[in-house]
């Protein structure tokens, strides 16, 4: 087994900076998320060595959430929960991609 060792969040901003900076270099500006619900298993269960019971998950409430704890002054924000759908909307964000709906936005001129 693998000893687990921390991850800077200095690496992990980068991470998510260069992801970020990959889309809008393709022309991104948005991204296209379905009107349709997705499958998600919850953080607690990712990790335990039960099957985990998925569960439906919604982009548009996912990203309502993050867009309330972002306008929340108050510092009790709710972090797993919102470590949770911003995972969601990085998978609905692979997702697109895996359908080629960012390799060329810049060149058919479409705003993602």
């Amino acid at each position: 087994m693998v000893e687990p060792h921390p991850i800077k969040l200095d690496a992990l901003k980068e991470f998510s900076d260069r992801i970020f900076d990959v889309l809008r270099r393709r022309g991104a500006e948005s991204v296209p998320f379905p009107a349709t619900p997705y499958w998600s298993i919850g953080y607690r269960e990712m990790l335990s060595p039960e099957i985990p019971i998925p569960v439906l998950g919604d982009p548009g409430q996912d990203f309502a959430d993050l867009s309330w704890e972002l306008s929340n002054a108050d510092e009790a924000v709710d972090l797993a929960g919102s470590c949770r759908a911003f995972a969601n909307l990085l998978n609905v964000i692979a997702h697109a991609e895996a359908q080629g709906r960012f390799t060329n936005a810049k060149r058919r001129g479409t705003h993602l």
